[in-house]
């Protein structure tokens, strides 16, 4: 409960008195779950739905509205923001850095639009890097397994003169196919490389930078389903996806006194991405300007301006029918006050964020009531928006064809549904009420709690058109609209017990429900979402140099929309253990074995939305040495 934590508030604040529903995941958390990816860590938080959809995609949400194309969740790596504007997602097989680097990764769920900015609805996860002087040395990894087929990974750690430190890193991973539930390979085998600098600096007395940057190229097979123009209408594609990008980070702070310091990042993002579906070229440039301000009694002020550029080219290509190039700024101002209503017991913050490109105000209310040292309540509501994406305004996609003279089509001409963006479509909006409870029921044993109900509208769905000629082909057209609306509501909850000096365990639970969707067809923007979920931690120290981990997870059965038949389609419960024994040497030497989803041959997670064949998650096994060299 008091591990420090920024992303609630903008500024260092201790996770008990944070009036939101956090949970913070460390690196030790991450190291001993043996977990490979940055989206399977994130099943370490409660609350955090996570499917994955086969070697390489992932579906990641929290509080609902999951799906590859997830739109309401914010990610950011060091300030970085990493969704896409092309769906207002995040390609989570492209969030790679080294997992022994990455300090801690703060999870809030709920909304974080105040601070953030639109698509931070549903929450915000903050991934955060260790300061580069705590990487001094050389580190070397190394794993290998029957999925996971090989990774390498190095990096150098070293003083800057007096004032600073750097280091570098390089990697690189190969992953195997999964299986189809007929026991087929999928044939998504998937293999990046990448590397990577951070340079921390101390200026003078109250002046420091923070420079970082990363390069990466991927690629990763596919077999995919997809709609032709012309007989026979399906057809089967295993055109790879490649990615390269690439992005430069700065982070200046400076003291102006005791009581009031300024921060200036700016960052610049390059990011290619060819594949069958659509060909993705994006540009960004990012400003963002913060000053925080203690000065007055009672009052703890942040504030901050905002600027984004952002060049994006959609290219024709198999599934996009045709071409867009688009130039988009966007300009922001926030202010948020956190005011003493009763020394030491009683804390009200009120904060809005307004955006131009939308002309979109976010506003929010936090109320803190810390009832003795041990028990604090929380309150909250809020305002928050999910902006339109590119493929919402601009797109023309393909997503099925009916031949001719079949039920759904009985003319002589086959019948292309295509998706098309329009201008008309406007953001969604989200109120959301919160209430939380943390408790310290001793020194060793901590619980925390937060209700929740959102009320969501101006959703996407689907707008059916009278079906015409369109350079000789019959298309039907099917326009993005808002016409959508949707109550969720839950609760997630954890506990935490360190039973001993050398045992812990974790426990989270969350619960989920949804109203039934109305204004139309959902346009697979509510689902697959579980009802229950439930996550049981242990570690456990066996000697000085014997660690041995288990991690229980159940998933509780979903039901979304097979994307070939529109019908519903279920996905059973399961349940799954990872086991985790490592040898130390020394604290400089780690041999580890892993398994994971040790108690069924596979699993199904997810059902694609388009054109992939489902894949289930197979039993897997691995072996990983870690050294590290002063």
């Amino acid at each position: 409960m008091n591990v420090e934590v920024t992303t609630v508030s903008r500024k260092s604040q201790s996770l008990s008195s944070a009036p939101a529903a956090i949970y913070v995941i460390s690196n030790d958390d991450i190291r001993r779950s043996g977990v490979t990816n940055i989206p399977d860590a994130l099943r370490l938080a409660p609350g955090v739905m996570v499917a994955r959809v086969d070697s390489g995609i992932w579906a990641v949400t929290s509080r609902g509205f999951n799906g590859v194309y997830a739109n309401k969740l914010l990610v950011m790596i060091d300030g970085r923001s990493v969704y896409s504007p092309t769906y207002s997602g995040v390609y989570w097989e492209d969030q790679d850095t080294l997992l022994s680097d990455v300090e801690r990764i703060e999870v809030v769920r709920g909304p974080g639009a105040t601070l953030w900015g639109a698509n931070a609805v549903n929450g915000v996860i903050n991934i955060i890097t260790k300061h580069a002087a705590d990487t001094e040395g050389w580190y070397a990894g190394a794993l290998a397994g029957n999925y996971e087929k090989g990774s390498a990974e190095l990096r150098y750690g070293a003083p800057l003169g007096e004032r600073g430190f750097a280091r570098a890193y390089a990697k690189m991973f190969e992953r195997g196919d999964f299986k189809t539930p007929e026991d087929d390979d999928t044939g998504n085998a998937w293999e990046m490389q990448s590397g990577g600098f951070r340079v921390d600096a101390n200026l003078n007395n109250k002046t420091s930078l923070r420079l970082s940057g990363d390069l990466n190229h991927s690629e990763t097979d596919q077999n995919l389903i997809v709609p032709l123009i012309s007989a026979p209408y399906y057809g089967a594609s295993q055109e790879p996806v490649h990615v390269n990008a690439g992005n430069l980070n700065a982070l200046l702070t400076h003291t102006l006194s005791p009581v009031s310091e300024i921060a200036l990042q700016t960052y610049v993002f390059d990011y290619r991405r060819e594949s069958y579906v659509m060909d993705d070229d994006e540009t960004t440039f990012d400003a963002s300007f913060q000053h925080s301000y203690t000065g007055w009694q009672s009052q703890d002020i942040v504030w901050g301006l905002g600027y984004r550029h952002t060049d994006k080219a959609l290219a024709e290509s198999g599934n996009s029918l045709s071409g867009v190039k688009t130039k988009t700024t966007l300009r922001s101002a926030f202010v948020q006050d956190q005011i003493t209503l009763r020394e030491d017991t009683l804390w009200l913050t009120l904060g809005a964020k307004f955006e131009d490109a939308e002309s979109e105000l976010q506003p929010s209310a936090r109320l803190m009531w810390s009832l003795n040292e041990r028990q604090k309540l929380w309150a909250s509501v809020a305002r928050a928006a999910r902006t339109p994406s590119a493929v919402e305004r601009y797109s023309r996609i393909l997503t099925s064809t009916l031949p001719p003279g079949s039920i759904y089509n009985p003319s002589d001409y086959a019948l292309l549904l295509v998706a098309e963006g329009t201008d008309d479509f406007s953001s969604e909006i989200t109120t959301a009420y919160e209430l939380g409870y943390r408790l310290i029921a001793r020194d060793n044993l901590t619980f925390d709690l937060a209700v929740y109900e959102n009320h969501n509208k101006n959703l996407r769905n689907y707008a059916i058109q009278e079906s015409g000629f369109d350079n000789g082909m019959l298309v039907q057209p099917i326009y993005f609209v808002n016409r959508g609306s949707i109550t969720t509501r839950g609760f997630e909850s954890s506990v935490q017990w360190r039973q001993s000096q050398t045992l812990d365990f974790k426990l989270s639970y969350s619960w989920f429900e949804q109203d039934d969707f109305s204004g139309g067809q959902q346009a697979f923007t509510t689902g697959p979402n579980p009802k229950h979920m439930l996550s049981l931690r242990s570690a456990w120290d066996l000697s000085d140099s014997l660690e041995l981990d288990l991690w229980y997870r159940y998933m509780d059965e979903t039901v979304t929309i097979d994307p070939v038949t529109s019908s519903p389609a279920q996905i059973d419960a399961y349940a799954s253990l990872d086991a985790r024994l490592a040898w130390q040497y020394n604290k400089d030497l780690e041999l580890a074995l892993v398994g994971q989803n040790l108690l069924e041959d596979q699993h199904q997670e997810y059902v694609p939305e388009q054109f992939s064949y489902p894949a289930e998650i197979p039993r897997s096994f691995y072996l990983s040495l870690k050294a590290m060299f002063p």
